[in-house]
């Protein structure tokens, strides 16, 4: 490779990371799409770079991949018969198909491995900042008289460091990082850890010591039990165990430790415990929202209520006055676009799967920690999820735009 070849290739690995980035911070689950903007305008905002972007790379030879093109049709045209056959004419079905044409753009700019490389450097960024502003700056240098404080969607305010979030509450040590709460966080952070355990040849530890810790952060009892799914699934694989037990073994010695010396730390991950074990916590909360949520998804099997529609006949019709918050994708896509979405979602997921190093009852079990995880929110507008959709279609091999820049500066 000559010198102008690696400098455009530098130039595209840089350009592809960005994008991610910038994918990630902009999503419609990010801090910044609930607090500092309004969601439907980032959703916009998103749409329209990535377009810009897909667009000039079409004009310099970008090819449509056919499996891609079939599976946006695909889902388009499951969503566009939901939203019509139930007059269902509210935003968030607009977000849906916004969704859906990013995540078919974006697989056309990189490869799965690209953007395991380039989604993997971004979590790492944000993992690494969202521990020093929550902990350091927060609780050890007092910055928090530095930073402005805003008010979510709920009014509880956040002291805003830029790419991270703090609660300002005083004694509450769970990190948010850049996302509307710690159990979106946590679904980051998963796919991050999986993409780097599974997808990758070689192991970075420092990468999983830093998921890791940042995971038992958000104190997510559910993220911190599919990290932990995760990694022993990693140490039964003779390749990686060296490379993981480390990192492991000081993120639990660690936890101890520190559970002894700090009691706020050991309440507050002992009541997120209770939360997910005993019914009346948040354990209760999902069943009876996929109770209601199967009980009005019967009614309307194929396509569902709606995309708004939906949620609002399980809340008002079936669902108690215990609660009205609704978690779990796939059960609100069984409600709102019907059970064709729902498996398609889950055929996708499959095939992302196998394209990772796992084999067997591996391959499964990584299937079923990634379902957990989108199952404990509501990620249904997530720009991440989606990408994951498409990405096991994506091209194999990089896109050479050499020629490309090379026309350019023509």
């Amino acid at each position: 490779m000559n010198v102008s070849s690696l400098t455009s290739e530098i130039i595209r690995r840089r350009s592809l990371f960005f994008l991610t980035f910038f994918l990630v911070i902009f999503s419609y689950d990010s801090a910044l799409s609930w607090i500092r903007f309004n969601r439907f305008q980032t959703s916009g905002v998103v749409i329209l770079v990535i377009f810009m972007v897909w667009l000039l790379m079409t004009c310099f030879g970008l090819r449509i991949r056919i499996k891609v093109l079939g599976l946006g049709l695909w889902y388009l045209s499951l969503v566009l018969v939901s939203i019509l056959l139930n007059q269902d004419f509210s935003p968030e079905g607009v977000v849906i198909i916004s969704k859906i044409l990013v995540a078919f753009m974006f697989v056309h700019l990189v490869s799965l491995e690209e953007f395991s490389d380039c989604y993997v450097s971004t979590m790492r960024i944000l993992c690494v900042y969202s521990l020093v502003a929550t902990y350091v700056l927060r609780y050890v240098l007092d910055a928090y008289e530095l930073v402005p404080m805003v008010l979510n969607w709920e009014g509880t305010p956040f002291y805003d460091f830029g790419l991270t979030y703090v609660i300002g509450w005083l004694g509450f040590v769970r990190n948010f990082g850049i996302f509307r709460e710690p159990g979106v966080y946590q679904f980051y952070i998963t796919i991050a850890l999986a993409l780097e355990l599974f997808f990758f040849k070689r192991t970075n530890r420092v990468n999983v010591l830093i998921f890791l810790l940042t995971m038992l952060s958000t104190f997510s009892v559910v993220g911190i039990a599919q990290a932990l799914v995760l990694v022993a699934m990693s140490l039964v694989n003779n390749k990686v165990k060296r490379d993981i037990l480390a990192p492991t073994l000081i993120v639990i010695g660690g936890t101890v430790v520190f559970g002894h010396l700090n009691r706020a730390f050991t309440r507050t991950l002992l009541l997120g415990l209770e939360k997910v074990t005993t019914m009346d916590g948040a354990m209760g909360v999902r069943y009876l929202g996929i109770v209601s949520a199967l009980q009005a998804w019967l009614e309307k099997p194929f396509f569902g209520h709606g995309p708004n529609h939906g949620l609002v006949v399980v809340i008002t019709e079936y669902m108690d006055q215990v609660t009205v918050h609704l978690t779990g994708t796939l059960t609100i896509m069984l409600v709102t676009l019907g059970i064709v979405v729902a498996l398609s979602c889950c055929w996708c997921l499959i095939s992302l799967v196998l394209k990772s190093h796992q084999k067997g009852v591996s391959s499964f079990v990584l299937l079923a920690v990634i379902l957990t995880s989108i199952s404990s929110q509501n990620l249904v507008y997530n720009d991440i999820l989606w990408v994951l959709l498409f990405l096991p279609f994506s091209r194999e091999r990089r896109l050479d735009i050499t020629n490309v820049l090379k026309e350019i500066k023509g």
